[in-house]
């Protein structure tokens, strides 16, 4: 959940699990402290009781709690862990599960009313995987959906800005990965690494990339490049000589490859921005950045 916001305080989230005597943290696979010192939870709604000096004692850095759901769900046990998350020494932050169906101007005012303003909390993150989930069950094209995934990021951020810089101008971007009808969302681990090339090998698929820019609290542009990408019929050798090779980075990707490393080895054809590619479509976003005297002409 919330990539982006994660990505960006390098910072990791492993995965936890309910028990009947409360929350356990995981004690199996965990990243590797040396890669990622900073580690954590992200909690699903209502988890019922968590023994939080438990999670701290087992090496967790921080929490993320679902606080709202939509415009109107306040999560029932948000408030009670809210509060325990720093008593066992933890840092905390604030997820809003968003719909599709609500206004999104109303959700934001229903997360910020609900959620305290503290100086240790973290950034707020939006679930991603429900937006997503949400995007295909109403049939939203991939390219909308990608606009929509980085309006999310671009505008909570944005409303915040507009308090404090008004004039300040807020880019978001986010990526989808569609083959056919199938929407890819990162692998879990180095099988289901595997398992994502054997289904993208061989065949085309589309990599669409959304960016949005938000100037006083409304969005004022925005873009999708969509790109295709050939993957050219590789054997199984190479494929676990590929995996072996980039080790524990495919995971940090959608589809399992870095275009700028190995993952250019998996290719017959590429068709499309590299940029764009990587995640931010730069043509067009500088041509708006031109337009609106951002970046010199």
């Amino acid at each position: 959940m919330a990539s982006f916001l994660l990505k960006a305080a390098g910072v990791l989230v492993a995965a936890g699990a309910i028990g009947i005597g409360g929350w356990s943290f995981a004690t199996g696979w965990h990243p590797a402290a040396s890669q990622y010192p900073l580690q954590g939870l992200d909690l699903p709604e209502n988890p019922g009781a968590i023994e939080w000096g438990t999670v701290r004692a087992r090496g967790a850095d921080f929490a993320y709690l679902v606080a709202t759901s939509g415009k109107d769900r306040r999560d029932p046990g948000f408030e009670a862990n809210w509060a325990a998350v720093p008593d066992a020494g933890l840092r905390r932050g604030a997820v809003h599960l968003y719909s599709l169906c609500q206004p999104g101007a109303a959700q934001a005012n229903a997360f910020n009313a609900f959620v305290p303003r503290t100086a240790d909390a973290l950034p707020a993150a939006v679930d991603e995987d429900s937006l997503k989930a949400a995007a295909q069950a109403e049939a939203i094209p991939p390219a909308d959906a990608a606009v929509l995934l980085a309006d999310a990021k671009a505008g909570r951020i944005a409303r915040r800005m507009t308090r404090e810089m008004p004039e300040a101008l807020v880019i978001g971007a986010d990526s989808l990965l569609v083959c056919e009808t199938r929407w890819f969302d990162k692998p879990d681990g180095r099988a289901g690494a595997r398992a994502q090339l054997q289904a993208l090998r061989g065949r085309t698929h589309e990599l669409i990339s959304g960016v949005t820019c938000w100037r006083h609290g409304a969005r004022i542009w925005h873009h999708a490049s969509t790109c295709r990408l050939s993957m050219r019929n590789f054997s199984d050798e190479f494929l676990d000589a590929y995996l072996d090779a980039e080790g524990e980075a495919i995971t940090h990707s959608v589809g399992a490859y870095r275009l700028e490393g190995l993952g250019m080895h998996l290719f017959r054809t590429v068709v499309g921005e590299q940029a764009a590619i990587l995640g931010l479509p730069m043509l067009p976003l500088l041509d708006f950045l031109r337009q609106h005297g951002v970046v010199r002409g």
